[in-house]
């Protein structure tokens, strides 16, 4: 057996495909450059035409959990207001107050800085604070009803506050 008759034995035991005969009569398995190229431009291509659609995906996905985490703040907001004196909700009343996405104050009743179990100095332009106001009015008529208006004002995935606040409402009567 000559040494080309063992290469293309070989060859074909390994190969799936088909050998190729290529200039100078050798056998010879692969692709070229030209080919590999060629196939990276269209492989790129689809790739780059798929990526506006993940970016927008990404960015959808972060406005909803930021929103759920809103409303999130915002219902607990009005719980903890359920389960305390009636006669002490309308001192919880707020405006523009710094919280984070657990609905932890971030500032106290002096203007200092909380640390909450991070490091201090983060605030909206990290995007991650969020602005809750509480709102206690007393229905016309109605001196034993309290009602009360939670807005929480979101960052946006670039940092900046969002201005259409999450918004949740509640009656509270006093049963004393």
């Amino acid at each position: 057996m000559t040494r080309s008759n063992v290469s293309v034995l070989v060859g074909d035991l390994l190969a799936d495909g088909k050998d190729v005969v290529r200039g100078g009569g050798r056998r010879r398995r692969g692709f070229t450059l030209l080919e590999v190229m060629i196939s990276s431009m269209i492989s790129m291509t689809l790739a780059l035409g798929f990526t506006p659609g993940m970016v927008s995906s990404i960015k959808t996905q972060i406005m909803s959990a930021t929103s759920y985490r809103a409303n999130s703040i915002a219902s607990n907001r009005l719980q903890h207001l359920k389960c305390i004196s009636y006669d002490m909700i309308p001192l919880m009343a707020e405006t523009d107050t710094p919280v984070d996405q657990y609905g932890q104050e971030l500032v106290d009743r002096y203007g200092n800085k909380r640390n909450n179990g991070r490091a201090l100095g983060r605030d909206k332009r990290d995007g991650d604070t969020y602005r809750r106001s509480t709102t206690v009015t007393t229905p016309a008529g109605m001196t034993d009803t309290l009602d009360v208006t939670v807005d929480v004002i979101m960052p946006t995935p670039s940092g900046k506050a969002n201005h259409r606040p999450v918004t949740v409402r509640t009656r509270i009567v006093d049963m004393d």
